[in-house]
């Protein structure tokens, strides 16, 4: 499908970070965009940027009834998308023994089963006409790290899901298209660098502009990558699990764990 045929693009999580920054992209392309995000704000202030492509709903993805009422709305209003992106996140960085019932059902109903559910409304419609769906998970979902348990636990499942739903789709040769993103860090704000628990402020150097790593998913997207790594960072770190799984989880630690209580008793 040619980028002038493209129906509209369809972001989650569009306020802030990768999304915003992907909402960009396509519409310096000459795209439609239409973004979700449970920050009106930023989605306001993005509208204000970019006059003219870019709409919004704001959106809390972790009420599942909202958002099933949201995409509806979406639907009635702009038909189906030719991709959507999946990309709305949050990542409490505690140890399993601070973190509450509510930040965990909120991290796992955003990360994942908001996805779930965007995928499950948006397949039948593309089943018919084609297009994309695009899942952001994270190289943390491909190798796990202290103090972010819930949010790993979250990109575990979207990988595990999206490459399960990825051979049925093979399998059933579906004109849709599923694409995994899995980048490493980023600097955006859920990395809180500067922050007591944050993203050491001595290895920013080693992390990707969110503008750097939304050009290079738009492109993996354009050319039909089933898998993107977008950072080189976790490419790095992808190529060290495969190495040395250990050395791995040594450099995840020095990134997050030494910085958090992990329930350790004194």
């Amino acid at each position: 499908m040619t980028r002038k045929a493209l129906r509209f693009v369809g972001v989650t999580g569009a306020a802030s970070g990768i999304g915003r920054e992907l909402v960009k992209q396509y519409v310096a392309q000459g795209i439609k965009v239409v973004g979700l995000d449970v920050d009106q704000t930023g989605l306001v202030s993005l509208q204000k940027e970019l006059p003219g492509l870019f709409s919004f709903v704001t959106c809390d993805l972790a009420d599942k009834s909202a958002l099933t009422v949201t995409l509806n709305k979406l639907y009635q209003e702009h038909e189906v998308p030719s991709i959507w992106i999946n990309n709305a996140g949050v990542a409490p960085i505690k140890g399993m023994s601070d973190i509450t019932e509510e930040e965990l059902q909120r991290t796992m109903q955003v990360n994942f089963f908001a996805l779930v559910t965007c995928v499950r409304f948006w397949l039948p419609y593309m089943e018919t006409i084609g297009g994309s769906i695009v899942n952001i998970g994270s190289v943390a979902g491909h190798i796990s790290s202290p103090g972010l348990t819930a949010y790993v636990a979250s990109k575990f499942a979207v990988t595990g899901f999206t490459e399960s739903l990825q051979a049925e789709l093979e399998l059933a040769k579906s004109p849709v298209k599923l694409i995994l993103v899995s980048p490493g860090f980023v600097k955006t704000k859920i990395m809180r660098v500067g922050e007591s628990n944050g993203f050491p402020q001595e290895l920013l150097f080693l992390a990707t502009e969110a503008e750097d790593c939304a050009r290079r998913i738009a492109e993996g997207i354009a050319e039909g990558e089933k898998e993107i790594f977008p950072t080189v960072n976790g490419k790095a770190m992808m190529m060290m699990q495969r190495l040395s799984p250990k050395l791995a989880r040594g450099f995840s630690k020095m990134t997050v764990g030494k910085k958090i209580d992990l329930g350790k008793k004194t």
